[in-house]
């Protein structure tokens, strides 16, 4: 009984005195990129004989914590007394942080609020890449392939990832192409990237496909391909022009041989001229390309059979565009010729606004001789409104109407026997009243010149003002 109560008195003993908590780490992975995640093994042994619960919490708000198993994080370790555990602590950077070394706090709470503290060292590297990423590919030139000439090929390489791509393997294969390159794409950047290629000129017209693989460290990350013309190369035929020159007429009489050994069925061009294009036709009919910049005439599918010719006419003729061109001038000539030497202008000035209407204003009339001959016998009519009166103020430089007289529409007032010198411009003015203001649209009707022994006649524009 004596040892019973001895034994029990030893375990209470015991279990009143505290754990004490051993943590040890491993570094598994600590050199990580941006977008990484560092890991590290974790051993911590309970020295007590009580069980004991860690909670695990990131002193840092910029990295965040978890364990593998993820129980460990969520429920917390749990060591029984006098034994050991392992986990694995996993710690990720916010994407923005920059690179660099850093120590990463990370505390451990007891179940008595203890806390424990440990320091993990990490690297951060944008050059690193410990996750998938992925690039854009894309064939920029050429659509088409002269194989007398040297080519190359352009690839265009986007890297929109945040990382340093270094190394990237860029492959072009295609039934005549075989190339690689190696290359180093800067982040949130692209890179074009030129593939020098040729082939020989025996090779027959066809399409080839050009394929593009981007990889990195064998882990493909673009890839595109791009269908190119390889044009074929045909000696064209031998071509002798004659020319005969007619009245405002060009007619060249252009011969296609086939000097060559065998048959060919080919296209036969000959030059556009840079003037003559437009009014250019040609028989038999043909139709007009343009290669590497310059023009031509072009007649499908003509076969010859060795040293057999084959002719055409180009036909440049000038006579219908020289006959618009005499019609405009001459038109031109008729217009000047009959259009009248004398300009006039009207409008109104010094607008006076009473009681919401127009009370006063002054009309003006600009008279010009634009020709090179004096002009006489000039008259010049103009009409008033019939609710207007006229001042006896007259502008300056103009004479008082010889005639004022009340018609139907209103008064009238008539200068004649007046003189334009050649280039001479007159000015007339003169005031009009109203004793009731007018109110809405008032309209000044044309001005009249009357001049010359045929007493030709022009007109001034219609003027009008109006008041709400």
């Amino acid at each position: 009984m004596k040892k019973f109560v001895y034994l029990l008195m030893v375990l209470l003993l015991c279990s009143t005195v505290q754990a004490y908590i051993l943590i040890s780490q491993e570094a598994i992975k600590k050199e990580i990129s941006p977008f990484g995640t560092a890991e590290f093994k974790l051993n911590i042994k309970n020295t007590g004989f009580s069980k004991e619960v860690l909670k695990i919490i990131s002193a840092d708000v910029t990295w965040n914590v978890q364990t593998d198993p993820l129980t460990d994080y969520m429920n917390g370790i749990e060591i029984p007394g006098a034994s050991s555990k392992e986990t694995k602590l996993l710690l990720k950077p916010d994407r923005n942080i920059k690179e660099g070394t850093y120590f990463v706090q990370v505390d451990f709470i007891q179940e008595n609020e203890k806390k424990l503290s440990e320091f993990f060292e990490i690297r951060v590297d944008s050059k690193i890449i410990d996750y998938p990423i992925f690039v854009s590919a894309e064939i920029t030139e050429p659509a088409k392939i002269d194989p007398r000439k040297p080519a190359s090929v352009s690839v265009r390489i986007r890297n929109d990832n945040p990382i340093y791509i270094t190394g990237a393997k860029i492959q072009l294969s295609s039934k005549y192409i075989n190339q690689e390159a190696n290359v180093d794409i800067p982040a949130n950047s692209e890179k074009i990237v030129q593939f020098s290629v040729s082939f020989t000129e025996t090779i027959h017209q066809q399409k080839d496909t050009v394929k593009v693989i981007v990889s990195k460290e064998n882990d493909t990350i673009a890839q595109t391909q791009k269908e190119i013309e390889i044009s074929t190369y045909i000696k064209p035929y031998q071509t002798e022009t004659k020319r005969v020159n007619e009245f405002l007429k060009i007619i060249d009489e252009v011969t296609f041989k086939n000097i060559e050994p065998v048959e060919k069925e080919q296209a036969a061009i000959f030059p556009v001229s840079d003037l003559s294009g437009i009014f250019t036709e040609t028989k038999p009919k043909s139709k007009i390309i343009e290669m590497e910049g310059k023009k031509y005439f072009v007649w499908e599918d003509v076969s010859l059979k060795p040293n057999e010719a084959y002719t055409v006419k180009v036909i440049t003729n000038y006579r219908i565009p020289a006959l618009f061109a005499l019609l405009f001038i001459v038109l031109i000539v008729l217009y000047y010729i009959n259009r009248s030497p004398i300009v006039v202008r009207k409008h109104a000035e010094k607008v006076k606004i009473k009681e919401g209407g127009i009370s006063e204003l002054n009309v003006v009339i600009n008279i010009k001789n634009r020709s090179n001959k004096t002009i006489k016998d000039v008259r010049v009519l103009d009409r008033l409104p019939k609710l207007s009166g006229i001042s006896e103020e007259f502008g300056q430089g103009t004479p008082e109407p010889k005639i004022r007289k009340h018609h139907k529409e209103g008064f009238v007032l008539d200068w004649e026997g007046l003189l334009l010198e050649p280039g001479e411009e007159r000015i007339f003015s003169y005031k009009i009243e109203s004793k009731l203001p007018i109110v809405g649209n008032l309209e000044l009707k044309p001005t009249l010149i009357q001049f010359g022994p045929k007493k030709r006649k022009v007109y001034s524009n219609v003027f009008n003002l109006f008041v709400e």
